[in-house]
Parts: structure tokens; sequence; C-alpha cells
């Protein structure tokens, strides 16, 4: 649910998480918090986004976390990556070649990085965006993925951002992903 009720300095405002508890309360029983945005774009972001970027905000979204659970809803973390593209469509395709490595690599980095601080704030899942014009579903469309080296070109190549995404949230996380306490609603 966007709700345009984050903040770059709390990271998640206590009227999004009334909000989201609200929803808890009132029998949801998965509650997807997001979209955080976890790779900053200059000029892109809003003020009003999501951020998980600090222990600021990992406080916060524990507080989110409690609020939640305490109705037997389970949260989850939905966080994006955003490349420095704008606005995304075919009229206006973004240029993945443009993306050096190293900035391709920082991306996934900062989506391990966002993962692990949304497991030290409690949240017993992450869901990773796709859709929307985010890096994940630019790098595994053919249409958009104009790339012809390990990036890009062939099917194999283009799932390799969102293999690499899920391999370093496995190593970052470690045992604790597969430990992490389960939930019954």
């Amino acid at each position: 649910m966007h709700t345009n009720l984050g903040s770059d300095i709390e990271g998640i405002t206590n009227a999004a998480i009334d909000f989201l508890a609200a929803r808890a309360r009132g029998g949801f029983g998965l509650i997807g918090v997001g979209v955080i945005n976890s790779y900053m774009v200059p000029g892109d972001e809003s003020p009003l986004e999501y951020f998980l970027n600090n222990h600021r905000h990992i406080a916060n979204y524990a507080r989110c976390v409690s609020e939640i659970t305490q109705y037997d809803a389970v949260p989850y973390a939905q966080i994006g990556v955003r490349t420095p593209f704008g606005k995304v469509s075919r009229k206006n395709p973004p240029s993945l070649s443009r993306l050096s490595v190293d900035q391709i690599e920082e991306m996934i980095q900062s989506i391990v990085d966002c993962a692990v601080r949304a497991a030290a704030a409690g949240f017993p899942a992450v869901d990773i965006l796709g859709v929307g014009g985010s890096a994940h579903g630019l790098f595994l469309s053919p249409v958009f993925n104009d790339r012809t080296d390990e990036w890009g070109g062939t099917a194999e190549a283009r799932r390799l951002f969102a293999l690499k995404t899920i391999a370093g949230i496995k190593r970052a996380l470690g045992s604790s992903a597969s430990s992490a306490r389960p939930y019954h609603c």
C-alpha cells in the first residue's frame, strides 16, 4: 500500500504505523510494509517514501512490527530499488548499459543491507519489489535490458541481478534467515 507516510528522517512515520496497525486490528493476516526505498537516486526520492537506512529507522520499524504482530498479523518488508533513470516506459526506455558494474553491485548491496536492517527490526520476511520500474523488473525485461555483458542479453544473464540479490541476502542473514520464528495466524 503506497501511503506516502514515510519520512527520510523517521523512516516510517507514526501515522504509517497507525495505518498499518489498523489493518492488522481489522483482520488482515499478511501486511506488506513498503515500498521501502533501498537505493538513493539523487533528486528522485520523495520525502514521503519509506526508508530503512539507520538505527533510528530500525527502531521505528521494530515498533511497527510489534504493533502489527500484536494482532496476530504477519508483517513483511517490501524492498524496492530504483535505477537512476527517472520514470520508465516504452516511450522513455532506460539504457541499462549506461550503468557501470560498480553501480549495479552497489544497487544489489543496498537491497542486501536494507534486508539486514529489516531483519534487525524484526521482520520475519522481505519481499523484493520486481514491478513498477524497479531495477529487478528492468534487468529481467528483454524490452528494457539492453546490456550484452553478464547482466543482459540472454534470459539467464537477465536473471543475474535478481539471483545475486537473493544470494546476497541469504549470505548476509545466514542461519537467521532459516530460523526466523514461525507465525501462526
